[in-house]
């Protein structure tokens, strides 16, 4: 028996469950995005999208600034496993 056969059972279906979760969330977050109002007329719409879009609410900043750090944590986490990973992998000899 094929010694990566088993690794390749647990991977396949959390690859498809990651597959699986990235859609739900894209699908509510179109339907989320339908029941936003629109930005209201302005002679400038695209200096309004970008200062509303870069000014957050007082109460909000703080959330916002937290979020960037886990953000931040997360990516530099996923980067360590994925390079763990692959010294892992070079480690065994190929037949």
């Amino acid at each position: 028996m094929n010694p990566e056969l088993p690794l390749l059972r647990i991977g396949l279906p959390m690859v498809i469950a990651t597959g699986v979760i990235q859609v739900l969330a894209q699908l509510t977050l179109a339907q989320a995005v339908e029941l936003l109002p629109l930005p209201p007329q302005s002679r400038y719409p695209k200096f309004f999208m970008l200062t509303h879009s870069v000014v957050a609410v007082t109460d909000h900043r703080l959330v916002g600034a937290l979020e960037s750090a886990v953000g931040m944590m997360m990516f530099g986490w996923s980067t360590a496993l994925l390079v763990s990973v692959v010294q892992r992998t070079d480690r065994h000899p190929r037949p």
